[in-house]
């Protein structure tokens, strides 16, 4: 019990100091990563410096891809300590042991999230998920909507 409350506590801990860093980096990677895809409509493809910005932007996406990699990782051990605490060999065990891996599962079933700035969710789901189909074309006056969604405002 002793070994589970202080990885959880690690986890709190790594939580409350990593969140508002990983946001200042989010948001500091978000604006190299718009930077350099303007970079890349105005260099011309022939240009040598077409490469070094491809380049560029591919050390940005990676990094975004990395932490967001350990933080989909981290959840999904922090999932799974349930099915291993479930899995061992409780039912020869003693009421207080019974008790302790009833207090874990219980814990693992909200599983730890890597934040940023308590407002983002570092996952890999997050960083490749596409913003719904909504949009506004200024010009015709016209707002699509989602059809899933249910509303369609005008056509």
């Amino acid at each position: 019990m002793c070994l589970f409350t202080n990885c959880f506590r690690l986890c709190q801990e790594l939580e409350h100091i990593m969140s508002p860093i990983m946001l200042v980096q989010l948001v500091l990677s978000s604006g190299t990563l718009c930077l350099v895809l303007f970079q890349l409509f105005v260099v011309p493809i022939q240009n040598l410096r077409f490469v070094t910005v491809t380049g560029f932007l591919s050390a940005v996406l990676f990094e975004l891809s990395l932490f967001s990699y350990f933080a989909t990782k981290l959840k999904t051990i922090s999932l799974e300590t349930a099915n291993a605490a479930y899995g061992c060999n409780w039912f020869d065990g003693s009421s207080q042991l019974k008790h302790e891996l009833m207090f874990i599962i219980a814990r693992t079933l909200n599983p730890v999230k890597l934040t940023c700035g308590k407002m983002y969710q570092l996952s890999l789901e997050n960083l490749t998920e596409v913003p719904p189909s909504e949009s506004y074309h200024p010009r015709s006056g016209r707002v699509f909507i989602n059809e899933e969604s249910g509303f369609i405002l005008q056509k």
